[in-house]
């Protein structure tokens, strides 16, 4: 299936992430390379998913290997249900900590503190 240009939803996401993470600490350093992969994504969903995954384990460079299957494993196969550890957060502040937010969340917020998060469990 392909991916829709009718609306500037790419804009509109760049914006988006800009406003909720432009003020976390790692948001210049990982940020606009990210926000790039927005200005020509591809025209299947599936590829842009891979190439924003891709980026973000690249950013963070731990030694893992991306691997695709042929099949639907089901939107939580391999998903281990544990606690997220409380981190700082943009709008903490206000809304105090929010677990299981998204990956940008930490990597934003924790740069590359980010791989060591598993390890504090």
């Amino acid at each position: 299936m392909g991916i829709s240009y009718h609306d500037d939803w790419p804009r509109q996401h760049q914006q988006a992430i800009r406003s909720a993470y432009g003020r976390a600490p790692y948001f210049e350093h990982y940020g606009p390379s990210l926000l790039t992969l927005l200005d020509a994504p591809p025209e299947q969903l599936w590829d842009l998913n891979w190439r924003l995954i891709e980026h973000v384990v690249d950013a963070l460079g731990p030694d893992l290997t991306l691997s695709s299957t042929e099949e639907f494993l089901g939107a939580d196969a391999g998903a281990v249900e544990q606690p997220v550890p409380e981190y700082p957060q943009v709008f903490a502040d206000r809304h105090g900590f929010q677990g299981q937010l998204s990956l940008l969340d930490g990597l934003f917020c924790l740069g590359p503190e980010l791989p060591l998060l598993a390890y504090q469990r």
